[in-house]
């Protein structure tokens, strides 16, 4: 076998380990970002225990179809995938902000836990707190009444006095 060949399985097995161990994957064209650009997410993703890859599509395809994944159509064009092991929220959240920069960046497909998530659904997610934002709200709002309820008996001991 040829050394590229092997280069190229060696890729897919990669890629396919992080596919498989990962809380959330975005799938997205990335063609017109500049290098700093690129840079500056993949810096940001490093932080946040997530990884951006840019291969051949046929590599994506393999890693894709090795992990058994259905409901993603096959890829073309320039595509880049990020793959979460952290904040399952961050990666929506970094190709959000860059699509409001760049027009031209655009999602092909996503992954949350496990799920293949609706494009049109993908801002949407994005636009969410990440998961301890998400429940400091809940308990913020579970505490609320006994909060209230203490307040009120201490207002009404306040009148006594």
């Amino acid at each position: 076998m040829s050394k590229i060949i092997q280069n190229k399985i060696n890729k897919v097995d990669e890629i396919s380990k992080e596919i498989s161990s990962a809380k959330s994957i975005v799938i997205f064209e990335y063609l017109g970002l500049t290098a700093q650009k690129i840079s500056e997410l993949r810096r940001k993703l490093h932080d946040a225990n997530a990884k951006m890859y840019v291969c051949k599509n046929n590599i994506f395809n393999r890693s894709i179809q090795k992990n058994n994944i259905e409901g993603i159509n096959e890829l073309k064009g320039p595509t880049a995938i990020i793959i979460s092991k952290g904040d399952e929220i961050l990666a929506f959240k970094e190709i959000n902000e860059l699509m409001k920069d760049f027009k031209f960046i655009n999602y092909k497909s996503g992954i949350l836990d496990g799920n293949i998530v609706g494009i049109d659904k993908l801002s949407t997610i994005a636009s969410l707190p990440n998961k301890d934002g998400l429940i400091s709200m809940l308990l913020s709002v579970l505490t609320a009444s006994i909060r209230n309820f203490a307040y009120g008996i201490s207002e009404v001991s306040k009148l006594k006095n």
